[in-house]
């Protein structure tokens, strides 16, 4: 159940993403259409600041109900407490932020980046850098990688045991390949930006071998969300120059929280859904 209702409102935000980016491609007169909704205050940034909410929402009510039911698991517990206070931090901070000016929120100029050194782009994208790189390492990467290599849980080491309750399923890996699927493939500012390219092959590179070895992981929702990636591929292929003029990053935002999102509800709430 929960699987299905987050592929579901995944999908009801994707195909609205896609619809920006395609109508600016194809359309003179719209051409500013993805480019406006990707500034700050306008569509994507009021649709993560309401997911961020419904993280905090989901965490409480996770404490609220396994303490009702009297069972809670203090691993679970822990961590929902400590994402609930950091997401409600950033929400607060967000919500009483005050307003930007309209005037500079249209301002987004590519060419500012492409003789930035290394150092000097961490310096100016460090939140994105280090935003998409944890995403990379914990969310894809790693569990794709220990799938991969066949490697197992050992229900001897308290690690282990933790690193399991809360393991992302090939759905959730899945939906932040897509978010991640969300940026220009050619034609990017600057040379050091195709790293992030290069990350994104190599999650589909561990995606494909997981999926021939271990395809019994894969249904219904697997399967869909895998045609989504692809379409998104081919979509992002043909109109990465509409993603290079725009701050897509605001885009992939939205995506990694409603992804993350879904990582939640499955290990807070997997237990009640099959009780």
């Amino acid at each position: 159940m929960i699987k299905a209702i987050a592929s579901y409102v995944f999908f009801f935000f994707l195909v609205f993403a896609i619809l920006g980016i395609v109508v600016s491609e194809v359309s003179q007169t719209f051409s500013q259409l993805f480019f406006l909704l990707c500034k700050d205050g306008f569509a994507y940034d009021l649709i993560a600041n309401t997911v961020i909410f419904l993280v905090v929402f989901s965490a409480i009510s996770y404490l609220i109900i396994s303490n009702m039911k009297n069972k809670g698991d203090f691993v679970k517990s822990f961590i929902a407490s400590f994402i609930a206070f950091l997401f409600l931090f950033v929400w607060v901070f967000v919500v009483s932020a005050p307003d930007k000016d309209f005037i500079n929120t249209l301002h987004f100029n590519s060419y500012e980046l492409v003789y930035l050194d290394f150092f000097a782009l961490l310096e100016v994208n460090y939140f994105e850098i280090l935003l998409s790189s944890f995403i990379y390492c914990f969310f894809i990467l790693c569990p794709l990688g220990f799938l991969a290599l066949n490697w197992h849980f050992n229900a001897q080491k308290s690690l282990h045991l933790v690193a399991h309750k809360i393991f992302p399923s090939i759905n959730v890996c899945i939906l932040f390949i897509i978010a991640n699927a969300i940026q220009p493939y050619y034609d990017k500012a600057n040379f050091y930006l195709y790293v992030d390219l290069f990350a994104f092959l190599l999650s589909l590179l561990l995606l494909l071998i997981v999926f021939v070895k271990k395809k019994y992981l894969f249904r219904f929702y697997e399967y869909a969300n895998l045609l989504f990636l692809i379409v998104v591929i081919f979509i992002v292929l043909y109109c990465s120059s509409v993603l290079a003029r725009a701050d897509y990053y605001n885009v992939r935002y939205c995506f990694y929280l409603l992804a993350f999102l879904s990582w939640c509800c499955e290990w807070m709430f997997e237990d009640f859904v099959k009780e």
